[in-house]
């Protein structure tokens, strides 16, 4: 009895160090060797050890990532946020409230130099210089326009900044001169109607000036071009069917990219004058913007639930094969305009911040293929018309309150 008990344990024995090295085989794993003590012998007995990633689920996995020199000091949490499905983000700082002197903020940019523009909806401008990260912003100038900037964007040599209208006033782009305390307006109106929605300096030049580009209510794109202290501007295209909401540029071609309310990208290449990609999408488009480390990375900016903010491969120009897309949930009790508030690239590509009408703002991480966002900031008690990050000061986030006040948040 006892010798048919001994030999059905070393069957079954036998029988489980099999099914254990098969699995380690199908699972990828190691084997290792164990030594186990009787009291009569000593056996050795081969255990198979499965990977660790193994007892999570696929879908919570992150590949490795390659990240910049410049990203290092503020990404080494990223092999601990590598186990969590949702990633994980800083603190954030108590903000620094700094009152912008306007009633109701339209709009604000900012220079690489660290000049910051703000400007009101009574067509109220006023352009600030950050002295350290504590909240010492000072005022350097103000001035009152004719009517109020439907958008503004800073000259590259940090001077002049210039500003978009309505085409059926007075003038549809003139620009402010910080050296002589003046604003002077451009000749020529080649927008036929409505508004001009956006306009952008192209991050690289023609026939060796600055030009930048504008995109309105006429459904066309515009580009304006710098000769001998003179603006001269030149109609690219009018194919849009609907309003130009959101004009780029990329920086490692001559590409000028708009986005309209038809649903369509449409990019086209300024020293060939061909199309290079038109495309349609779910939605309406509201903005564009290149990321500024990978010229390969195009944000969109659309209106599909927990899908707003679509980011795009140029490498694989297809509407359809979008590398992931990220956004918040729309609700009777938070709705969301994101027409009004505008999204911005942190220096290092890695996190889009975006402003909201709700009491707060939204940050998002491209690297989780997920939609929902990393960070969101409340208590600002009216809507953020945009949240930008300092290009000097590393980890500095200015957000421009519609109530007009500033803030300075920093993470920590």
């Amino acid at each position: 009895m006892v010798k048919g008990k001994d030999k059905r344990v070393n069957e079954f024995q036998a029988h489980r160090r099999k099914r254990k090295s098969k699995a380690a085989i199908a699972g990828g794993g190691v084997k290792k060797k164990k030594v186990c003590k009787n009291k009569d012998k000593q056996e050795e007995e081969e255990v198979a050890v499965l990977p660790k990633w193994h007892k999570r689920p696929e879908s919570s996995r992150v590949p490795d990532l390659q990240l910049p020199t410049s990203s290092k000091a503020r990404c080494h949490r990223s092999e601990a946020a590598k186990k969590n499905a949702h990633p994980k983000f800083y603190k954030m700082s108590s903000p620094v409230t700094i009152d912008s002197g306007h009633s109701v903020i339209k709009g604000m940019d900012m220079h690489s130099e660290g000049f910051i523009s703000t400007w009101a909806q009574d067509g109220g401008i006023r352009i600030w210089r950050l002295r350290g990260t504590n909240g010492a912003m000072t005022s350097i100038c103000s001035a009152h326009l004719h009517e109020c900037p439907q958008d503004m964007e800073w000259h590259p040599d940090g001077n002049r900044l210039f500003a978009a209208f309505k085409s059926t006033g007075r003038a549809q782009v003139g620009y402010y001169d910080l050296s002589d305390d003046r604003f002077r307006l451009l000749p020529g109106e080649p927008h036929c109607t409505g508004l001009l929605r956006s306009i952008k300096f192209m991050p690289w030049q023609v026939s060796g000036a600055p030009c930048f580009a504008t995109g309105g209510d006429d459904h066309s794109v515009v580009l304006w071009k710098e000769s001998q202290e003179h603006w001269t501007s030149q109609k690219l295209y009018n194919s849009h069917s609907s309003f130009v909401y959101g004009v780029a540029g990329a920086a490692h071609k001559s590409l000028i990219a708009s986005a309209s309310v038809d649903k369509h990208l449409r990019m086209v290449d300024v020293v060939s004058g061909t199309d290079y990609f038109c495309g349609k999408f779910d939605s309406s488009l509201l903005s564009v913007e290149f990321n500024p480390v990978d010229p390969n990375l195009l944000l969109l900016t659309g209106c599909v639930e927990k899908k707003q903010l679509m980011l795009m491969d140029l490498r694989y120009l297809d509407p359809e094969s979008l590398v992931h897309s990220f956004g918040w949930e729309i609700g009777e009790n938070h709705p969301r305009v994101t027409r009004q508030f505008q999204q911005c690239w942190s220096p290092d590509g890695w996190y889009v911040s975006t402003g909201s009408c709700e009491d707060g703002y939204d940050i998002f991480d491209i690297r989780y293929n997920n939609y929902l966002s990393t960070h969101s900031v409340h208590g600002t008690k009216s809507g953020v018309v945009k949240t930008q990050w300092h290009p000097v000061v590393n980890d500095l986030l200015i957000s421009a309150i519609r109530g007009g006040r500033i803030w300075l948040q920093q993470i920590i």
